[in-house]
């Protein structure tokens, strides 16, 4: 593979998505996956779950008919069995016109399926109509010292610390139908992701970062944790368009990412 491979990868069919995120995105050209909750965004809301306003399923749609984004499932109700998994893929399917056998993405709620459940599980969720399966990774190497280094990184902002609790994340293969991402969460800085980009440019590997909500500096989130200021968003952006422009990354859909590492293409 040459260079590094980047994904950008934003959960639940929040508003935010398409009201705020959408724009920037488009604005740099940079592509991107949407994962998609049905039952959130058909009925407003997901108990505690998923407080935050959703989009609608026209704007479902929307995202689904421009080349720059890929809409993926991302179960119906926010769980992992496999009812849940199946009616939120026939429904997403159904809103976007797509006929029943349709391959698309998943992303696993809460990062729930390990990455030995899906191996196991491999057959099961081709049956179902999944191409790849984007989940978290559990600590595979040196698990008490990277978990540690996680924490510290989230206190102290060191790059060079977050860059080592996550470096397993990068991945040189995704065969197994897994892919890995990592968590941006509210106190994840700019430059600690940057770093981690480095570090996938170096190795030429893919480094696939997950967000949830993006929001202008000053609006509230009902959950802020999960939250990251618009500002920083357009600085990675920025970023990783240069990046790109000096021929060092290729910015993908996941399920680009997916079937380039996987085909060689």
């Amino acid at each position: 593979m040459d260079g590094a491979i980047v994904t950008i990868s934003l959960d639940d069919g929040r508003r935010d998505s398409f009201d705020c995120a959408r724009a920037l995105l488009k604005r740099y050209e940079i592509p991107s996956t949407i994962n998609i909750v049905t039952q959130y965004v058909r009925e407003g809301r997901l108990d505690d779950t998923l407080p935050e306003p959703p989009m609608s399923v026209e704007q479902v749609r929307m995202m689904a008919e421009d080349p720059l984004f890929e809409v993926a499932a991302h179960g119906h109700a926010h769980r992992n069995d496999w009812e849940d998994i199946a009616l939120g893929r026939s429904e997403l399917l159904e809103w976007l016109g797509k006929p029943a056998e349709t391959q698309i993405g998943f992303a696993s709620p809460g990062s729930g399926m390990t990455g030995d459940f899906i191996r196991e599980n491999r057959t099961r969720l081709r049956n179902c109509g999944f191409r790849y399966v984007r989940t978290g990774l559990r600590i595979q190497t040196r698990p008490e010292w990277r978990l540690l280094a996680r924490k510290a990184a989230r206190i102290v902002h060191s790059r060079h610390l977050f860059a080592a609790a996550y470096a397993d994340t990068l991945q040189s293969d995704m065969r197994d139908m897994t892919v890995y991402a990592v968590p941006v969460l509210r106190d994840t800085r700019l430059q600690q992701l940057l770093y981690l980009v480095d570090r996938a440019i170096e190795r030429k590997q893919c480094c696939t970062l997950l967000f949830h909500s993006i929001l202008p500096r000053g609006e509230r989130a009902v959950c802020p944790a999960w939250c990251w200021e618009a500002e920083r968003f357009e600085a990675l952006l920025r970023a990783l368009d240069a990046k790109r422009k000096a021929g060092n990354v290729r910015l993908m859909t996941t399920m680009q990412a997916y079937e380039t590492m996987t085909h060689g293409e």
